[in-house]
């Protein structure tokens, strides 16, 4: 018997579900993709990569076994991750009985009820010879920053863990990483206030904003667990306990 689609898609496991559970929910998974294939015009080839993170090397017959609800149980995964971050809306339209909680609003309902507006500060930076310092001028509370100062964050955290970030411009939201490159979306944090993000030695990695005026909003979510999920949709489904999570909101200006 071929297994339900559960109302909520996040409790379809597609780890868990033997290949005859998984072919139905991998034949609505395929319309979604296929009408966001339709939609933005790109090949259905290339919007499986920029699931998958990389370019993959897919036999010829790929695509079609695909259709049939033949696909592997991780790469379906990734697929459905992907669809509902970035195309959330027309996946629905297609396939409502796979997409029917859009991730956003879980996690923008997550950090109404649980941010915390202390203990997270924006500090504007200078640069001098090459070092970077804290501007001696800049207020305890930053509301505006020009585009392309110089800033970092300060934040107090209430014990060792790790900390994730994102940021949200434009509707938008997007993973901050806070380690040596894009791929380091964790920090370690200590008790106590830390400037962040860091590269590997600790040394101090400045932030600026070039192009999007206005508000901008940035959340932290501190745990003592360091194999916190860093999804948008994991964290706000997980049961932290000791977790935290800080919110700052900063305008950037011309």
């Amino acid at each position: 018997m071929t297994k339900e689609i559960v109302e909520n898609p996040d409790e379809f496991d597609w780890m868990k579900a033997s290949r005859q559970e998984r072919t139905e929910p991998s034949k609505a998974l395929y319309r979604a993709l296929r009408a966001v294939s339709d939609v933005t015009g790109e090949h259905i080839d290339i919007l499986m990569d920029q699931a998958f993170g990389e370019t993959a090397t897919l036999g010829t017959d790929y695509i079609s076994n695909f259709r049939r609800g033949n696909i592997a149980a991780g790469r379906a995964m990734m697929i459905h991750r992907w669809l509902e971050q970035n195309h959330f809306d027309v996946a629905q339209n297609a396939s409502p009985t796979l997409f029917q909680v859009n991730p956003k609003s879980v996690w923008e309902l997550f950090v109404e009820q649980h941010a915390k507006k202390a203990g997270l500060r924006i500090i504007p930076m200078k640069r001098e010879m090459g070092i970077l310092s804290r501007t001696k001028s800049a207020p305890k509370t930053v509301e505006t920053l020009q585009l392309g100062q110089c800033f970092c964050f300060e934040l107090d955290s209430p014990h060792d863990g790790v900390v994730v970030a994102f940021e949200k411009c434009k509707s938008d939201w997007h993973p901050l990483p806070l380690g040596a490159d894009e791929r380091r979306l964790r920090a370690l944090v200590s008790e106590g206030a830390q400037f962040l993000p860091r590269d590997d030695a600790g040394k101090l990695i400045e932030l600026e904003e070039l192009q999007d005026t206005g508000q901008h909003q940035y959340v932290f979510v501190v745990s003592p667990n360091n194999t916190a999920p860093i999804s948008m949709k994991d964290i706000a489904q997980t049961s932290y306990g000791e977790a935290c999570v800080f919110i700052i909101t900063v305008r950037f200006v011309s």
